[in-house]
């Protein structure tokens, strides 16, 4: 999730920190695994690292891998069993091709402003409800189940 430019001003690392606070919330709000992949910034590393922050799993990705690269391929290990959220829209296509259900970093915005108001005020975020005149198509309609359950 290209998230960081929720929090305008703050530098990466910064960014980075109030970002896997936020997921940490949610996490404990909705008992979700979340699972971020940051592109690797240090030179040291060589593989793959992974890290548990707040009970947020946290992946650097491999030296050379971009972040985008590492999201399809958790993307095809997981297949429909994950929710891919990125505000890359090739990404989300590509991870679509293994059952994958995605959603924009926009669209899970809402809900991280709704785990942040829950929290303060103790009030929880309202199902959304579709009430067309004709059924949605069966994708559309798991789409917004599995929204619903986020």
């Amino acid at each position: 999730m290209h998230a960081l430019s929720f929090f305008p001003g703050d530098d990466l690392e910064e960014g980075r920190r109030r970002l896997l606070d936020l997921l940490g919330l949610y996490k404990r709000r909705k008992g979700h695994r979340v699972i971020v992949v940051f592109d690797r910034t240090d030179k040291v590393g060589l593989g793959e690292e992974k890290v548990r922050m707040g009970g947020v799993e946290v992946i650097f990705t491999r030296r050379g891998e971009k972040a985008d690269d590492a999201l399809v391929r958790l993307a095809s290990q997981y297949r429909e069993g994950c929710v891919l959220i990125t505000s890359d829209r090739s990404v989300r296509e590509e991870a679509s091709r293994y059952g994958t259900f995605s959603f924009s970093s926009q669209e899970f915005q809402r809900k991280l402003w709704w785990v942040q108001y829950s929290e303060l005020k103790g009030e929880e975020e309202p199902v959304e409800a579709y009430k067309p005149s004709r059924k949605l198509p069966k994708k559309a309609r798991r789409r917004l189940r599995i929204w619903n359950k986020l």
